[in-house]
């Protein structure tokens, strides 16, 4: 709700596309304040974004961009930024490649079966896979951490 009331203005094309920009960073740099003063956060956790091979940037990376940067420069040791290959190493047991790639369902059947969650969308379920990798690096885990997930953790404290 408070998105759709803040970036209600920001659809309209008649404003030029350099304010438009403008104003969605405003906007978005002022929610993610809001945000972190009126709630306690202890860790957060955003899956990396693939980036383009070309380099286009479009205004879904440029907003991830700015979350992250934003989080970075108010949580000091956190946030913490695994890649997808990561969040599907940590869920299924492999990464994947492009010869035996990770399949979204695979993800969310490895969901339901190490933590009994069932999620009908695969983003819900990353987003699920992500808490969990937070919880894991707090040592707030209530399972026995796998191998491929004690990797996960060592790349990604090794990272900060």
């Amino acid at each position: 709700m408070l998105l759709k009331k803040r970036f209600g203005a920001l659809g309209s094309r008649k404003l030029p596309k350099k304010e438009r920009f403008q104003r969605c960073t405003d906007v978005a740099s002022d929610i993610i304040v809001e945000i972190i003063c009126k709630e306690p956060i202890r860790s957060v956790c955003i899956e990396d974004m693939q980036t383009s091979p070309r380099g286009n940037a479009n205004e879904i990376n440029w907003l991830h961009a700015l979350v992250m940067d934003r989080l970075d420069g108010c949580l000091g040791d956190f946030p913490i930024f695994p890649s997808p290959t990561q969040v599907k190493k940590f869920a299924v047991g492999r990464g994947g490649s492009a010869r035996d790639p990770v399949g979204k369902q695979e993800v969310m059947d490895c969901v339901l079966k190490l933590w009994g969650e069932r999620f009908d969308d695969d983003n819900i379920a990353d987003a699920y896979v992500l808490a969990r990798i937070g919880m894991a690096l707090r040592g707030a885990n209530d399972w026995t951490l796998s191998e491929a997930q004690e990797a996960v953790l060592k790349q990604l404290i090794g990272a900060k």
